[in-house]
């Protein structure tokens, strides 16, 4: 663990995105300084993951947004999509290894990002939170203790 802004590996994330997907939109809002104790490289992976599925599910043109909002004792970060959506069936089993809400993309990946995602957050004592409606887009937030 270190102390660190996550708003630093959010604006990484950011560019790194855009360099790989010149197709879509991106943007970094809210970006809010915060200072967090976390696992550095562990949020980074989880980042990236999130944003590598955002823009596996979201169309050329569509957007992508990365946010850092500090309240209070927490610092929330979020990534979210104006891709396909995830169906209400599909939504509790996102978290799940090898679990793919689009069998039509089996060849997308092996299913077991999320899964990671989940257990990063969890090694952190945090839980994530997916809010998902079809045809309209994808947020994903969690939350991480601010710094003391």
């Amino acid at each position: 663990m270190e102390v660190f802004d996550p708003l630093e590996v959010m604006s990484e994330v950011h560019r790194e995105a855009r360099l790989l997907s010149p197709a879509h939109r991106f943007e970094l809002n809210p970006a809010q300084n915060a200072r967090i104790s976390a696992d550095k490289g562990m949020i980074k992976q989880l980042m990236r993951i999130l944003v590598d599925n955002a823009i596996k599910y979201t169309p050329a043109g569509g957007s992508i947004t990365l946010g850092v909002r500090r309240d209070g004792s927490s610092c929330y970060l979020s990534v979210t999509d104006t891709g396909a959506g995830i169906s209400a069936e599909d939504l509790p089993k996102v978290f799940d290894r090898f679990y793919k809400v689009d069998k039509a993309h089996s060849g997308m990946g092996s299913g077991l990002g999320l899964s990671i995602v989940k257990e990063i957050i969890q090694s952190h004592g945090e839980n994530i939170d997916v809010v998902s409606t079809e045809g309209v887009g994808t947020e994903f937030i969690f939350t991480l203790e601010k710094a003391k």
